[in-house]
């Protein structure tokens, strides 16, 4: 046993730092890989460690597989991970499941390893970050229309102020000019 955790130590310690050397070419990299910036890129790797640590969690005999029960702990964590609060029934996590296996099993023997989990895994993490980013750029554009909006909306109303402000200036003046031509034709008529 001693000899299959000291393997996977290594196995680990190798994943660890292919992950920093990829995180180091991406912080290189104008742009990020596959249309995510640098920070989208982190998001990811965060979101599959954290899937790493999960799927080790799951498999329960030491493996490095997960196959039956574990195979069903793992589609009711993914099940799970999309409807919080709720419980996973019977008949989701069969349909779960035979996705699972659908996307995940490549070589189709009942079994998903972890790097068959991972690369279905990243693709998953990849969108979501893409749809948490897109709706963080969404909400900002809807903050910028409105601000906008309010700008334009004090603007109209300043306008109309002055254009009162004008009125009424006009208004005064007129009466002024009335109350002297009144005065005039008084002082004609006397």
């Amino acid at each position: 046993r001693a000899s299959e955790l000291s393997a996977e130590l290594e196995a680990e310690r190798a994943a660890l730092r292919a992950c920093q050397s990829e995180l180091a070419m991406v912080k290189e990299a104008p742009g990020g890989v596959a249309g995510l910036t640098a920070a989208e890129v982190e998001e990811v790797g965060k979101a599959v460690s954290e899937a790493r640590a999960k799927f080790n969690a799951l498999d329960s005999d030491g493996s490095g597989v997960l196959d039956g029960a574990e195979l069903e702990a793992l589609a009711t964590w993914s099940w799970e991970s999309f409807h919080p609060g709720q419980e996973i029934t019977a008949g989701a996590r069969a349909e779960t499941l035979a996705k699972v296996l659908a996307e995940c099993d490549t070589t189709k023997d009942g079994r998903v390893d972890w790097g068959e989990f991972e690369k279905y895994y990243r693709v998953i993490a990849e969108r979501l970050v893409r749809w948490h980013s897109d709706q963080r750029a969404a909400e900002g554009a809807r903050v910028a229309a409105a601000e906008a909006m309010k700008v334009k909306h004090e603007a109209e109303v300043a306008a109309v102020k002055a254009e009162l402000a004008v009125a009424q200036a006009g208004a005064k003046r007129a009466s002024e000019l009335s109350a002297e031509l009144e005065a005039e034709r008084a002082a004609l008529r006397a």
